[in-house]
């Protein structure tokens, strides 16, 4: 029943993702936090091919910044349609960008923001290699065997893209300002969970959530360094999600068992 209904969840999405490019779509991922919390990093960006006559000040669009060579590609509000349809554009966090965007340069309109989305397609390769071994393997273990490696199994697969990708936790500094002794630190949270972003040795400390910016004032340490402390807020309720998470195994094997007591003849 869940292997079906996996399969079934995964047709749907590839014949989303197939209607999508028939229709003239694309998408792509958020690798720069440039958009803020409008499209954090790991975002994927649905988009729809336009043209500049189309487009309004406040749109996202994907294009081509003039003068950088290769498949590079940035995601960025209009800012403005001039005269001879050409357009400036100005993200978020980085503000004003330095071109004009001619019709060439578009790839095409945001329509769509899944947040979170684009870590899934990013990990999508190892997640599937990883599960086909895994499947391939409980299906020639012994019969009491197979819940057991299918857990151990799924476990080190999704530990494995976490460790690689690393999509949870990520945090990159936009602005450093020293004076004497004292720092103040800006920082803009790239991953998936909320981040704390404190001084080191307790004192003054900021939350950050995925697109986010903070800033936190620093004294140097010893050493003549000055140092932040970052680290994961996980709030109760995904402490018990999590909780819950270990307990399914359990419960998973306690039914089968208990299905095969009351089906045996008495």
């Amino acid at each position: 029943m869940a292997a079906a209904g996996l399969l079934a969840a995964l047709l749907l999405v590839v014949l989303v993702a197939v209607g999508w490019r028939v229709a003239g779509g694309t998408w792509v991922r958020v690798e720069t936090p440039s958009m803020g919390t409008t499209a954090p990093v790991g975002s994927l960006l649905w988009l729809r091919p336009t043209t500049t006559v189309d487009l309004e000040p406040g749109d996202i669009v994907t294009f081509r910044a003039p003068g950088e060579s290769g498949t590079t590609t940035r995601s960025h509000h209009v800012d403005e349609v001039l005269a001879d349809d050409t357009l400036t554009t100005r993200g978020v966090l980085s503000g004003e960008d330095p071109w004009t965007v001619t019709e060439g340069d578009l790839v095409g309109r945001v329509v769509a923001v899944w947040v979170g989305a684009g870590w899934v397609v990013l990990m999508a390769p190892t997640l599937v290699v990883g599960a086909v071994a895994v499947a391939v393997g409980v299906r020639r273990a012994r019969t009491d065997l197979r819940l057991p490696l299918a857990v151990v199994g799924a476990s080190l697969v999704l530990t494995t893209a976490l460790v690689v990708h690393r999509p949870l936790a990520g945090a990159e500094q936009l602005a450093f300002r020293a004076d004497g002794d004292v720092a103040r630190a800006t920082w803009v949270n790239t991953g998936m969970l909320p981040l704390r972003l404190a001084e080191t040795g307790g004192g003054a400390f900021a939350v950050m959530h995925p697109g986010e910016v903070a800033e936190v004032v620093d004294r140097r340490a010893e050493g003549g360094r000055f140092e932040v402390e970052i680290e994961p807020v996980l709030s109760w309720w995904w402490w018990m999600c999590l909780s819950a998470l270990c307990f399914v195994p359990a419960l998973v094997e306690t039914g089968r068992r208990l299905r095969g007591v009351s089906a045996r003849p008495r």
